[in-house]
């Protein structure tokens, strides 16, 4: 998978979060012209995310973290490095990870992870609805050889597990999960 000149700025801002980096900063670091990284800021800034932006010496831009997701600002905070693959909106991030693993696409253990899911599959085929913003929705694609042995439902309920005891550790918030 290739990476754009904006998610390596957004990379770059996210290393930076809350402090200013200047555009000649940015441009000279990434060999690119002051107008590159003016128009990288600006499809970030379209594509929903907070940079400011502020001339002057000690400014230029500055990521403002908030609600919307980025593979570059999950994986900025993983102690592990894995695949991050982030979407506004997907049918299903199962059926995305199926798809991806079967064509070859996914080669390496990738997280899915969607904002909204218009036909969430799950256990048995069961469709649902996922809208934005009222949980997390992801999958994670695990490519195995034949020789490797895997009980899916068991897997599941493993990292349901996991999950819930470090949300539980990191924000004391006690989790409640629904296996469609």
């Amino acid at each position: 998978m290739t990476t754009s000149t904006a998610e390596i700025i957004l990379n770059l801002l996210i290393d930076h979060e809350n402090e200013w980096v200047s555009g000649q900063e940015l441009a000279a670091g990434l060999n690119l012209s002051r107008a590159a990284i003016w128009k990288a800021i600006t499809k970030l800034s379209a594509d929903g995310f907070t940079i400011e932006s502020q001339r002057g010496p000690g400014k230029g831009y500055r990521y403002i973290p908030d609600e919307k997701m980025s593979a570059a600002g999950i994986s900025h905070d993983l102690q592990h490095d894995i695949a991050v693959q982030v979407f506004d909106s997907l049918p299903s991030t199962n059926v995305y990870a199926k798809q991806g693993l079967v064509n070859g696409e996914v080669t390496e253990p990738t997280v899915i992870i969607a904002n909204i899911q218009t036909r969430g599959t799950g256990h048995f085929g069961r469709v649902f609805d996922s809208p934005a913003q009222t949980g997390l929705y992801l999958s994670f694609a695990l490519p195995i050889t034949p020789e490797q042995q895997v009980v899916p439902s068991l897997l599941a309920t493993a990292i349901a597990v996991a999950v819930g005891r470090t949300v539980k550790e990191l924000f004391d918030i006690d989790l409640d999960f629904r296996m469609d």
